[in-house]
């Protein structure tokens, strides 16, 4: 499994309590690339990105970045904050992106436009400071609150023209997450689920590679055997290739990317709450990751169902979330479509679960465990 630290591991899709605890990560790290910007003018930004608390920016250097620079960027993070700067976004066709890049040095977001498909790009400013981003932020700097910088690490070397390039990580951690980070990586090493290896990407981004092991294998093999007697249980047609056209119907897919699964149930008004709170039990079963459902407004499901026809009046679809999982309901013609996923990839919820600091070590091994015990 081929995993982007910045991006691919967790994905723009994330619970409503925890909507503000993204904005401010995105921010600091703005604030942060600002910062470095300011201080270090002949570095070159690389890309920034995080985790829960965790927020971090990698530079590219032609000389050692010592650690004796992190207090300094840290008042300068604090200067920009206090600024109360506006944090504005811009979304820009790419081409013109790639020259406001370019006219700024700001050489490897311009090559990541180039690299995009998407028709608009995201780009944020504070300041003079701009950067390719995706996601929402605080409205202003001033809105940040407490932050701390943690360390700056020497990261795997980068090949640009046939040179090689230092890369440092500059990391912080804001004052949501009052615990230590946690590194899944290293949990699901420490437990024996899988290796990593860490490669360097034709994109100059950082790719943990892992090989899951025995126990790893294990796990997905029992999640899947759970997956399949619940939705049998609750009489869903199982499928390869494609939903139903009416009833209930549940496909998995294996890769070696990732394991995810999607499942419909077509339905009239009459049966539509059952069917929701049917699906709602399965999620609820299944899932590895504790946490309330969020959606566009309601925290409670109850609530949202009450919520539900003035979205279907706008002809708007519905859809609540959570880390790993979703839900969406959608009107057509008198039916109602219900869509769910246990695992949008069953691979990014175990590493949801090693990450969650509010468990150590044992009680995460007592969770996987109840889920499978390894063969002998």
């Amino acid at each position: 499994m081929e995993v982007s630290c910045s991006s691919q591991l967790y994905p723009n899709r994330f619970i409503l309590k925890d909507r503000h605890n993204f904005q401010i990560r995105q921010t600091a790290t703005a604030v942060l690339g600002a910062a470095l910007s300011d201080l270090i003018p002949q570095g070159y930004l690389l890309k920034g990105g995080g985790t829960g608390s965790i927020f971090y920016y990698d530079i590219v250097m032609g000389e050692t970045l010592a650690e004796v620079m992190l207090p300094h960027l840290e008042n300068r993070m604090r200067e920009i904050a206090s600024k109360d700067h506006p944090v504005k976004i811009h979304e820009m066709v790419p081409s013109n992106a790639l020259e406001f890049f370019r006219h700024n040095r700001r050489y490897y977001p311009a090559h990541f436009v180039q690299q995009s498909q998407a028709p608009l790009v995201q780009v944020v400013q504070i300041d003079a400071f701009i950067d390719l981003v995706e996601g929402e932020f605080l409205e202003k700097t001033g809105e940040l609150g407490p932050f701390k910088l943690i360390k700056i690490e020497e990261r795997l070397p980068l090949h640009f023209r046939k040179q090689e390039k230092l890369v440092y990580r500059v990391m912080g951690q804001h004052a949501a997450g009052e615990k230590s980070p946690v590194d899944p990586f290293k949990v699901g090493e420490e437990l024996g689920l899988f290796d990593v290896s860490i490669t360097r990407g034709a994109d100059f981004l950082e790719k943990n590679n892992l090989c899951w092991r025995k126990r790893g294998e294990a796990l997905f093999f029992h999640l899947y055997e759970k997956w399949r007697k619940v939705h049998l249980k609750e009489e869903f047609e199982l499928v390869v290739g494609g939903a139903l056209s009416a009833g209930c119907s549940a496909e998995f897919f294996l890769s070696k990317d990732c394991h995810s699964d999607l499942a419909t149930t077509v339905c009239l008004e009459k049966d539509l709450l059952p069917s929701l709170q049917k699906c709602m039990k399965i999620i609820e079963e299944l899932s590895l990751v504790e946490g309330k459902w969020g959606g566009s407004g309601p925290e409670t499901f109850q609530e949202t169902f009450r919520a539900l026809n003035l979205e279907w009046k706008k002809g708007k679809e519905m859809k609540i979330e959570r880390k790993g999982s979703f839900l969406t309901v959608r009107k057509n013609k008198g039916f109602y479509t219900i869509v769910h996923s246990v695992f949008s990839c069953m691979q990014q919820m175990v590493l949801h679960v090693l990450e969650d600091s509010e468990k150590d070590l044992s009680q995460k091994k007592e969770l996987l465990s109840i889920v499978a015990v390894c063969d002998e």
